[in-house]
């Protein structure tokens, strides 16, 4: 498998936020919960949150983004709020209300600022 490849590789291996996103990008959500519960800052708690969001834990996602707070990659969304994107989701899966093309494409910008954010070390 391509990402099991990718994350022996020393830059991806060294950095658990990297491989947390990578595995989460992937569809391997167990594989990605494991490692960002053993991320003890924002970051990790921001990938925990994504990961319950993207499994339909709704009330377990917004948990772990209160934790977060406001992290500093979502600055480059605007009108960004991963409680909003929560409750969206939510409604779509729930209802099928909204917009699914629009929130697939902004879980894609948040998943990328977070990653870029990871990447560069900040």
């Amino acid at each position: 498998q391509l990402a099991s490849g990718i994350v022996r590789q020393p830059a991806i291996a060294l950095q658990p936020v990297l491989a947390a996103g990578l595995w989460l990008y992937v569809d391997e959500l167990a594989v990605s919960h494991r490692i960002s519960q053993g991320i003890d800052n924002a970051t990790g708690a921001f990938w925990h949150g994504i990961m319950h969001r993207r499994e339909g834990d709704f009330s377990n996602s917004h948990y772990w983004f209160r934790k977060v707070g406001a992290h500093p990659a979502m600055a480059t969304i605007p009108d960004y709020s991963a409680h909003a994107l929560v409750d969206a989701v939510a409604a779509w899966s729930q209802k099928g209300s909204g917009n699914e093309a629009a929130l697939v494409a902004l879980q894609r910008h948040e998943w990328t600022a977070l990653f870029n954010h990871c990447a560069v070390g900040k």
